[in-house]
Order: C-alpha cells, then structure tokens, then sequence
C-alpha cells in the first residue's frame, strides 16, 4: 500500500465549531501537526511558556489581522509566529476575522478542541439568553487577560482566569429577561434577583471546573470593602483573578451603551472607578488597567 496520502483543501480529519470559530486537524504523523483556525474579531489568541516547551508552534497568517500590543504592531497575510521555549506569556488580540495555519510538534489539536468545547457549551447558554451578555463576558474576559499579562500571573492563573472571564455571567440565564433588559432603574425585589447570578454560574460549573475558575465566577461581584455580593468578601478573601475581572467587567458595563444609560468614554469610566480606588476597586488592579489604556 502506498505510504502517500492526500487531503483536498476542503477536508479535515477533525474539525470542531464553535462560537469563537473552528480548529480543523488539516494533516498529522508522528512528529508534526497542522491545523486550520478560524477566528472572529474580538477574541484572543495567548501561547504560553508550558505549551511552546520543547516544541515549535509556528503560526501563519492567510486572512485577516491581529494586534499585538506589547510591540504596538499588527500582524496580517503572510505575516507568522514562530514560538519555541517561551518565557512569558504572549498575548494578541484578533482585530479581524482571522485565517491561519498552525505547524506544531507536539498534539496540540485533542486539548485545544477540548478546551473549545468546554468554553463553548457555556457561551452558547449564555448568547440563547441575551446577545448583549455573551459579547459582554468575552470583551470582559479579553481585558481581564490584558490585566493578567501585566500583574504576571502564572499560566494556571491565566488560563483559570481567562475562561471564568469569558462565563462569568453564566448566571444570569436564570434571571428573567425583563429584569436583565429593564431600561430604568431596578426595585429592591428586580436587583435582589440580579444579585443571585453569580451564585447561580458558580452551582452550574463547579462540578465540571477547576475550584478556582468556579470561585472566580462566584466573586467577581465582590468589592474590596465588603459591600459586593453575594458573600461580602473583602480584598484580602477575594482571589487576584476575581479583583481583576471585577475592575474588567466593571469598566466593560460604563464603556458599553444599555437601554437605560449611554456609554461613558473609556476615560470618563477610569475616572469613576478611579473614585473608588481602594474601597470598591483593587488599586493595584486599576494602576495596571490605566498602564492598558495609555497603551491603547
């Protein structure tokens, strides 16, 4: 039997869809992969230290554009990545709908899929309820990367704190919509249902998700001084990662239009969290929000 194989452009040995895009398993032996991405604008792409160890990640760009913020450049067709023993994390933000090829040494594609999958199933609860709150969560959970990146968290943290980000609000599928869409302001009984979310998401992931991740989940509407729900946590019971996603997903609400307010600009919103600093807000955690904005 001849040892020689071919693949039509249009076929795939595996491909997985999600909301993000779709990862394609193009060809494979025993040392190389290639894999297909699609990706949509405003998602991420990160490679970190652990997975470029003693392997060779080179990515190569066919449509579309990422930015990558620490060289302040954009990278399009015919641009690629080549990533081996990587020190720190890498991140970009993908601009434009994005088509690439990834050549990789190691198998890559069995938990990049899964992790798709997992992230998958929860978004797509999310977006069946309310549009608003899955771009919401995945704009929150690209800033709460960014903060990551410059606190220097480790590569579990990042990756515990990038997939809470992105589910955060998972929760508020059990809340109705005419409470969640309400143009004016809540009553006492509409915000004390609103406050039972991120419970909610916590009872819904834990048994399928690091601890971690699930009490990020739980905490990101806790507040340094106590005064957040649903447990009154203060600063130093509430994990880094939740302090980050409360300023990211605070920030993300007061530069986004609702029906009931317009959207502050990015400067008027670090203003009014900047009030707070301290009291509602990690300070630290907005010091490396303004180092983003100054970037930006």
């Amino acid at each position: 039997m001849s040892a020689l194989k071919i693949i039509k452009k249009d076929e795939s040995l595996i491909q997985v869809l999600s909301n993000a895009g779709s990862f394609a398993l193009k060809a494979k032996d025993d040392a190389l992969e290639v894999v297909h991405i699609e990706a949509k604008a405003g998602k991420s792409l990160f490679l970190q230290p652990y997975e470029c160890e003693n392997a060779m990640y080179l990515f190569y760009f066919l449509e579309g554009r990422v930015a990558y913020a620490k060289e302040n450049c954009f990278l399009g067709p015919g641009d690629c990545i080549s990533a081996k023993d990587l020190t720190e994390t890498e991140y970009f933000e993908i601009v434009e709908d994005v088509k690439m090829l990834l050549v990789t040494q190691k198998d890559f594609f069995d938990k990049q899929a899964n992790y798709v999958l997992k992230m998958t199933a929860e978004m797509d609860k999310i977006q069946a309820k309310d549009q608003y709150t899955e771009k919401h969560c995945n704009r929150s959970g690209n800033l709460a990367l960014r903060i990551g990146l410059k606190f220097g968290l480790k590569n579990d943290q990042i990756n515990d704190l990038v997939f809470a980000s992105k589910i955060h609000d998972l929760g508020k599928i059990q809340v109705p919509l005419h409470i969640l869409n309400k143009p004016g302001t809540y009553t006492y009984e509409e915000f004390d249902v609103m406050k039972k979310h991120p419970r909610a998401g916590y009872d819904i992931i834990v048994d399928s998700v690091s601890q971690r991740e699930a009490l990020i989940v739980l905490q990101h509407h806790e507040k340094c001084d106590g005064t957040g729900y649903p447990q009154g946590l203060k600063k130093d019971e509430m994990l880094i990662e939740s302090r980050i996603l409360a300023v990211a997903d605070a920030f993300d609400a007061l530069t986004t239009h609702r029906p009931y307010r317009v959207a502050l600009s990015q400067s008027e919103a670090f203003k009014l969290l900047k009030k707070d600093s301290g009291r509602l807000w990690d300070s630290d955690v907005l010091e490396a929000l303004e180092m983003i904005l100054c970037e930006l």
